[in-house]
C-alpha cells in the first residue's frame, strides 16, 4: 500500500512537471517552490530530485517561501516556475 502511494505521488509530481515546462522552452533551469509547512517542503524537494533525476534541467530551490498567496504570487512575478 505505501509503495502504491508513492507511486501515485511521484506520478502526479510528473504530471506537473509536465504542465510546468510547457512554459519553459529553452530554459535550462526550474525553480520549484514550496510553501512553509513540513509535508509541502518535503514535496518540493522530491520535486526537485525527481527533475534532476530524469531531466537535463537544473534545479533551482526555493523551499519554505510561505502559504499560498506568497507561492501564487511568486509564480506569477517568474521568481518561481512550480510549487506542489
Amino acid at each position: 500500500m505505501h509503495k502504491k502511494k508513492l507511486t501515485t505521488i511521484a506520478a502526479l509530481l510528473l504530471a506537473t512537471l509536465a504542465l510546468a515546462f510547457t512554459g519553459c522552452a529553452k530554459n535550462d533551469t526550474i525553480t520549484i517552490g514550496s510553501k512553509d509547512f513540513g509535508e509541502n517542503i518535503v514535496i518540493g524537494e522530491m520535486l526537485a530530485q525527481l527533475v534532476e533525476a530524469h531531466t537535463d534541467l537544473k534545479v533551482n530551490r526555493k523551499l519554505n517561501l510561505g502559504g499560498t498567496f506568497v507561492n501564487f504570487n511568486a509564480i506569477k512575478n517568474d521568481q518561481i516556475d512550480v510549487y506542489p
